[in-house]
């Protein structure tokens, strides 16, 4: 055949696939715009609306329907009660423009890098509604599960609201975590505005927070996320310190090559049959204490073999409660600002986001293995103590003014659990230490003319200052700021403990190494 021809009849050829592909591709076009219409236009909404009301009855006294737990099962009842609404709603849903059921399945995946589980918003049962939808099966009268269409309804309400909440506020409410009597949160405003209005997409998109160091754990929780099971990884044996340059085995470097993947110091485990503690490994240890506060050395010990042996479970469960945390305070976007962190007990000071001051301080002390069981104990019996909490809490406000040479207004718990046994033991113990007695109208008291051994804690009516001066316990400065718990920044006369690794020693404030 000549050339020519041949190339002639495959130009006519292409010719035609393209225009059939051109058709098809145009008629597909046109059924995806109008995807929505035929389910929409054979709708009956009278048979909707009754499957609704039997759904919204089936609900569990614990907020759950067909196995299917409600984040706001009460605001769903106020919602669907206004029987144009779920007309309302199915349209915004199927919306050709933003098509929000998809976004929110997508925005319900992506909850799952921020610590939150995907089904808390019912991604699994919204996407399946989503394929049927764009396959078209629901598209005839006769078709229509309308069973199914209502809980597309209920839980695509639903999901919108609590993914809104949860990443704006938290999903946990902070007075169940029994960490503190009290715990900030953020408003959320009210969330029966923010279904199928124009701007819920936008507004649940903007919830997802993005602000360091939120961004940082995060970017981790998401690492570790993409890792393997990591349970069959061996735990580091370590007998002694583990100085560069030591003589370790193939076996155990291998291990510890594991392990140092695991909390990101590696990408990979290194293919190296060496049996020296090598510089690599000493400086990918050095960067780690470093990045954790701790002094970096480059020594692997048994307290740092006890961390890196640290399972993927707890690592991850550690990070959500760390993200779940930030999500109660909210962003931080201050770009001048002084930053606390408790974990490392150290301050930071940034001025227009560049670093200009850091220092070492103490905190709260921590809770003893016994501190719930006595506060068990105490809300059952009047007469047992409860514990006190001297944790330092988390919280963010703002700095309002400093004291110098300030007078320290002792707590009562301090009073009563501290000081009163030294004063039976010794009235001269206020005067010691430059403290002034006074009774509940502010009049000062001299502490000689009471019987403190008849003084109890229950008993107690009385007030004590500390005079400003050398022996103060707050110092020469105090920085104040609004909180709930009487919270404050201050210097302190007792020095020795800023050289300690673990400086965990206050009653929650915050002492400042050099304020």
């Amino acid at each position: 055949m000549n050339l020519r021809l041949v190339l002639y009849k495959l130009r006519v050829w292409m010719f035609f696939f393209s225009l059939v592909f051109f058709l098809s591709y145009c008629t597909h076009s046109a059924v995806t715009e109008s995807e929505s219409e035929d389910l929409m236009e054979n709708a009956d909404y009278a048979k909707l609306n009754v499957a609704i009301r039997n759904k919204i009855n089936a609900i569990s006294d614990t907020g759950t329907i067909s196995k299917n737990y409600l984040n706001y099962a009460d605001t769903l009842k106020v919602l669907f009660g206004d029987k144009t609404f779920s007309k309302e709603l199915l349209g915004y849903m199927l919306n050709k423009a933003q098509h929000p059921l998809n976004s929110i399945v997508e925005f319900a995946k992506k909850a799952h890098w921020h610590g939150l589980e995907s089904e808390y918003y019912h991604a699994n049962f919204l996407e399946f509604c989503h394929q049927r939808i764009q396959s078209h099966q629901w598209d005839e009268a006769k078709k229509i599960p309308y069973d199914s269409l209502a809980m597309l309804l209920l839980l695509s309400a639903d999901a919108s609201m609590g993914l809104y909440h949860d990443l704006n506020c938290g999903r946990v409410d902070p007075n169940y975590t029994g960490s503190l009597d009290k715990l900030p949160r953020r408003k959320c405003g009210n969330l029966k505005q923010l279904v199928a209005s124009d701007t819920m997409l936008a507004a649940i998109k903007k919830a997802f927070p993005s602000f360091e160091p939120y961004n940082a754990l995060q970017k981790e929780y998401s690492r570790l996320l993409t890792l393997k099971d990591t349970s069959t990884i061996e735990k580091i044996a370590v007998k002694k310190r583990i100085k560069p340059g030591d003589s370790i085995s193939v076996n155990w470097c291998k291990i510890l090559e594991k392990r140092m993947v695991l909390h990101g110091l590696f990408a990979v485990a290194s293919t190296s049959t060496t049996k020296y503690y090598t510089p690599r490994l000493s400086k990918a240890i050095t960067e780690y204490q470093f990045a954790h506060g701790m002094e970096p050395t480059g020594v692997l010990d048994k307290e740092l073999a006890a961390v890196l042996n640290t399972d993927l479970k707890v690592m991850k469960l550690r990070l959500r409660a760390s993200l779940e945390r930030w999500r109660w305070l909210g962003p931080v976007s201050e770009t001048t600002k002084i930053w606390a962190n408790i974990a490392e007990n150290k301050l930071y000071g940034f001025k227009e986001d560049t670093l200009k001051l850091e220092m070492r301080v103490c905190s709260g002390k921590n809770r003893d293995a016994n501190y719930y069981k006595r506060l068990a104990e105490s809300k059952k019996d009047a007469d047992v103590v409860a514990p006190d909490n001297l944790e330092t809490p988390l919280m963010k406000a703002k700095l309002t003014h400093f004291v110098a040479n300030p007078t320290w207004h002792v707590p009562r718990n301090i009073m009563v659990k501290e000081i009163l046994p030294q004063m039976q033991r010794d009235p001269g113990y206020l005067a010691k230490h430059n403290y002034k007695l006074l009774n509940l109208k502010n009049e000062e008291l001299d502490p000689f003319e009471i019987d403190w051994k008849n003084v109890s804690k229950v008993k107690w009516k009385y007030k004590i200052e500390q005079q400003p001066g050398e022996d103060n316990s707050l110092g020469k400065v105090v920085i104040h700021f609004p909180n709930l718990y009487s919270i404050f920044m201050h210097d302190t006369p007792s020095k020795f403990a800023f050289n300690a690794d673990f400086r965990h020693v206050s009653h929650g404030c915050v002492r400042m190494q050099n304020p």
